[in-house]
């Protein structure tokens, strides 16, 4: 998986001699004991040096265990390919034990700190880790993905590949999903189970089961996972109460959910589920439509032609419907194409 070649030797080997004003090569022992006070001072070069030579056995001598050190000091300093080197170690065991979670978190390292070869890495740990934990597939994916982007040689095809895979068997997909969803920290997984079991994705269809994860990612914070509760309460797939119904659209939208505040707004004017209150229904359409939501701009248009709760204001209302309809709202549109053309009265002739 590692694939480096020596670099500082000739630069480090130099300076060695330039500083210690001799022509003969310094011995093994000057040439570690020179490296190693240059990487303690913060030289990544000097560090790096230390660590392929032990760990390719050059003038130093192998020794793998000392290979950890400097690698592990040249990633400290910012090496994105020493943490992917360390990584590697570590996930063999070379130079001391194996360390799965280790090798994962300076993969990551490695590969936010733009090194291809610590992307394709963790996407090779991960898809390895698949074979028994399918939640690492999509993991795996979004890692060779990564690695494609900085032009790392076969990451684009795996990652094509595995895109495919993951694409066309919506059963695993599913599975992974799940698996992600029974821990504490990937709340989206859940949302995204609660769909599948929502829609018979890769498995027969069950309300029961959606509202479940839906209700697992809501409780966590996912805003769309606590609107789609909202929805199938309103919609009577799952029993309904307005006050339930009107909880759970307000936690949507306080978390960013522009659906949940249009939605939200329209009980507040129509007291349903709380007592009627129009200021609350258009505060919520507007947080909607700032948000650019056309059916919470065509709802903020409608109170301010009815009024209300506000003075009528036809022009405003316009504006609204305008806004509206630039976001692909139908009835807005139609509300706009009458304000431009206005039926006339009287009878025809």
């Amino acid at each position: 998986m590692r694939i480096l070649a020596l670099f500082a030797f000739v630069l480090v080997a130099s300076s060695l001699l330039a500083e210690a004003g001799n022509e003969a090569p310094p011995s093994p022992a000057q040439l570690a004991a020179f490296n190693e006070k240059k990487c303690t001072g913060g030289d990544v070069d000097a560090c790096m040096f230390l660590a392929e030579n032990y760990y390719y056995g050059k003038e130093l001598g192998k020794n793998p265990a000392k290979a950890r050190v400097f690698y592990r000091h040249a990633c400290t300093k910012g090496h994105a390919d020493a943490c992917s080197n360390l990584g590697a170690m570590l996930e063999s065991g070379e130079g001391g034990g194996r360390d799965w979670n280790g090798a994962e978190t300076h993969y990551k390292k490695s590969c936010d700190g733009g090194s291809g070869l610590g992307c394709n890495n963790l996407a090779v740990l991960y898809h390895q880790r698949s074979r028994k934990e399918p939640k690492f597939l999509s993991k795996a994916a979004d890692a060779y993905h990564s690695a494609c982007a900085m032009q790392y040689e076969g990451a684009c095809a795996q990652a094509e590949g595995l895109q495919k895979f993951i694409e066309t068997d919506p059963a695993k997909k599913l599975e992974g999903r799940q698996i992600a969803c029974s821990g504490k920290d990937d709340l989206e997984a859940c949302h995204q189970a609660g769909t599948m079991h929502y829609l018979g994705e890769g498995t027969p269809r069950s309300v029961a089961k959606a509202a479940e994860y839906f209700k697992k990612a809501c409780d966590g914070g996912v805003a769309a996972a606590c609107y789609n509760i909202a929805i199938m309460m309103e919609q009577g797939e799952l029993p309904r109460d307005a006050k339930q119904v009107l909880a759970t659209y307000d936690k949507a939208c306080d978390k960013g959910d522009a659906r949940a505040c249009s939605n939200a707004g329209f009980m507040y004017i129509n007291g349903d589920g709380a007592p009627l209150d129009q200021e609350m229904g258009r505060a919520l359409f507007e947080k909607s439509c700032t948000m650019k939501h056309g059916e919470g701009c065509y709802n903020l248009g409608n109170v301010h032609e009815s009024g209300a709760g506000v003075e009528k204001d036809t022009a405003k209302a316009l504006e609204y419907y305008t806004l509206a309809c630039s976001l692909d709202h139908k009835k807005a549109c139609d509300a706009v194409k009458a304000a431009k053309n206005p039926k006339k009265g009287g009878k025809k002739k």
